[in-house]
């Protein structure tokens, strides 16, 4: 499982540093900050109604592939019922948002195909994650952002746009291919297999519920800022997001791998198998986040420029600091499902995104982009607080959790306020990384 994670962590990590590449350096220099915020909030728009349409079918798709309780014809009735549903008020909303913030019709309605798109592919690469296919879990996840990216390359030099347009159409003609690639899938899956029960709507109708809500708390900030400080802010705080949303895909990676190990354990080995991966996990994000502020600045004005990136640097400083929370959120909401504990996940996740909202609305006229990033810091340490204490039901844990939250608070204001922050990010990088190889040894010997 291990070469399985480090494989997808590959595919992952190469197609977001060429899509933070696309998105950072080409089109602040080339195409200014303001279309920065433009392509960060119609992305952010997607991915929210992606969310919705997609209603957690990806999490509900694997666990019953990898219990071996669903076949083909039942999984796509299923698929098309459930999304039937759901795609029309999504693109409603979509081009209600669409039209009144005043954005080119031409330039959005690309992404409305691509949330079409989308849904399809999540559902295909579910199916290719319940089966434990590493290979095709990599290319698939590496499509839709470094496939994007390698594909608008002949685009950038050749047409030279001047434009966001033409990359919005090559975005869901990429999607498209994607899905032509992905229908492969199909046939893992037995031709017979028990009928969907209401139980499996009500399951799917909570993770999905989940989901939304966590993408909800992830990306409404882009929204509010663009809204509320208009879309310079909006490109300042999402050239920081960048950084960290690249970062999650290493503790994606694990998640997708663990998950159908997890659906197929007794609760002993269930518990003890998560545990030594959230000790992987946390140390890894530790790590991480140590590297953004050794690095980040560094990183930052040499892709996009000082001056661009002068209104990121405090949003960036903070975001670093939530990155071992989102690890530890990740893993920890495929262990609650894998224990079907999806109706806890909801509730709890649901009332962080209220305090989410909330807080962003408060901070932002004031603070702007550093504001929403400290909120966000909040909301990913309140749902790791309660997801550990009422979830898994472990204070060593929860312990482990609030010491290191209380190093990474630590730094993040010395980085804010002395000029000790390289020294700081140099020791931390190292020592959390010894700490990480030391926990991976760890996990090798129970694997």
């Amino acid at each position: 499982m291990i070469r399985a994670i480090l494989l997808l962590q590959f595919s992952q990590v190469l197609g977001r540093a060429l899509y933070i590449l696309f998105a950072m350096w080409y089109i602040n220099r080339w195409l200014g900050v303001e279309a920065k915020g433009t392509w960060a909030a119609l992305f952010a728009l997607m991915t929210i109604l992606g969310t919705f349409s997609n209603l957690g079918f990806e999490a509900w798709l694997t666990r019953e592939v990898a219990g071996n309780a669903i076949g083909r014809k039942q999984a796509l009735a299923f698929l098309f019922k459930a999304k039937s549903m759901l795609w029309v008020p999504c693109l409603l909303v979509g081009a209600w948002y669409v039209v009144e913030n005043d954005y080119d019709l031409v330039l959005a309605f690309p992404f409305a195909l691509a949330l079409l798109f989308d849904g399809v592919g999540v559902a295909q690469q579910a199916v290719f994650e319940g089966k434990s296919r590493a290979g095709k879990i990599a290319l698939m996840s590496f499509l839709k952002s470094g496939g994007f990216v390698l594909a608008c390359v002949p685009v950038i030099l050749w047409i030279e746009p001047t434009t966001l347009t033409p990359f919005t159409w090559l975005f869901a003609a990429v999607l498209l291919g994607r899905v032509i690639y992905g229908h492969q899938c199909w046939k893992l899956l037995p031709e017979k297999a028990p009928s969907i029960t209401g139980r499996a709507w009500r399951e799917f109708a909570l993770m999905g519920s989940f989901t939304f809500v966590t993408v909800v708390y992830f990306k409404v900030d882009t929204l509010m800022l663009a809204s509320m400080k208009g879309q310079l802010a909006a490109g300042y705080y999402d050239n920081a997001y960048n950084f960290v949303e690249g970062a999650l895909f290493l503790s994606a990676a694990a998640g997708t791998m663990l998950y159908p190990r997890l659906v197929q354990s007794e609760p002993k080995a269930r518990a003890t198998l998560f545990d030594h991966m959230f000790l992987v996990v946390l140390t890894m994000g530790c790590a991480g986040s140590f590297g953004i502020w050794l690095l980040g600045n560094a990183v930052g004005d040499l892709l996009i420029g000082p001056e661009n990136f002068e209104g990121s640097r405090r949003a960036l400083t903070l975001l670093a600091a939530a990155l071992p929370l989102m690890f530890a959120n990740g893993l920890m909401s495929r262990y609650l499902f894998s224990c079907r504990m999806e109706r806890l996940a909801l509730i709890t996740s649901g009332s962080v995104a209220i305090f989410n909202v909330v807080g962003n609305a408060l901070v932002i006229p004031r603070h702007g982009e550093a504001g929403a990033a400290l909120i966000t810091v909040l909301t990913e340490g309140l749902l790791l607080v309660i997801w550990i204490w009422v979830g898994r039901r472990s204070p060593n844990m929860l312990l482990r959790v609030l010491g290191i939250a209380a190093i990474t608070g630590a730094v993040a204001w010395v980085q804010l306020n002395t000029d000790m922050g390289m020294a700081a990010g140099l020791i931390g990088l190292v020592g959390f990384s010894l700490f990480f190889l030391y926990r991976l040894k760890k996990l090798r010997m129970v694997l």
